[in-house]
Order: C-alpha cells, then structure tokens, then sequence
C-alpha cells in the first residue's frame, strides 16, 4: 500500500478521493463553566448558613408548639442542606474537571497545530506524508 522514499519518507496511494464533511466547530465557555462552578459553591455556602435561624429567633416566636415544630423542620431540613451541599460539590468537581479538560484539550491542540512539522497533501491522487 505504501513505498518508502530514500529520505525515508513514505509515499500512500489510495483508490479513492478524499472527501471531508465541514463540522460545526465545538465551542465552549470556559470561564462560563468556571463561574458556574463558583456559583454552586457560593448556594451551597450560603444554604449552609442559613441553618440555626429557629434557635436564634426562639424568643420571638412565642408559642413553644410553633418553636418545637420549626425545630423539627429544621432538623430535617438540615439533612436536605447536606444532601444538597454534596450534590454542589460533586457538581462543582465536574465543572472543575471539565474545565481543565476543555483547557488542556485546547493547548493541546494549540500546540500541536504550531509544532506540527508534517506536511500533508490530500486529493485524487491519493495521500503523500512528508
């Protein structure tokens, strides 16, 4: 299928012409990405503090049924909070790792595309690497 050059190029001939399909190029927002990850941080932080309001109000509430009762609440709903906050971490990991992937993906193939020392030619009469 292929010959070696003296140079030791190598020279491929194919029975077919080469076609290329156009491709809508992938476009990401990193830093949107980057942001995002911030902003569940930052709910996740402020859900986290919003925990012991019953406590604090306790004296203005005045009926100890209702302070019992939005106790309990917010007992259950400190278990929410948890849940929740480990869903925005797990969130705000994969936002992160997606981001650094994205990113190396992109100097990757900057770099690449600036090192890259080989010369291809493509069209009917077939393929030649130099």
């Amino acid at each position: 299928m292929g010959s070696e050059i003296g140079d030791g190029r190598v020279t491929v001939s194919c029975p077919w012409e080469w076609k290329v399909d156009t491709v809508a190029d992938l476009k990401v927002d990193i830093d949107g990405l980057s942001a995002l990850g911030a902003m569940v941080i930052s709910i996740k932080d402020r859900l986290n503090g919003s925990g012991g309001e019953v406590d604090r109000a306790r004296g203005a509430m005045g009926s100890g049924t209702v302070c019992d009762a939005l106790g309990d609440f917010e007992d259950h709903w400190s278990d929410g909070r948890k849940h929740l906050g480990d869903n925005a971490d797990t969130m705000a990991s994969m936002l992160s790792s997606a981001v650094d992937s994205f990113t190396k993906a992109e100097n990757d193939l900057s770099t690449a595309l600036k090192t890259n020392t080989t010369e291809t030619t493509i069209g009917s009469g077939g393929a030649k690497a130099v």
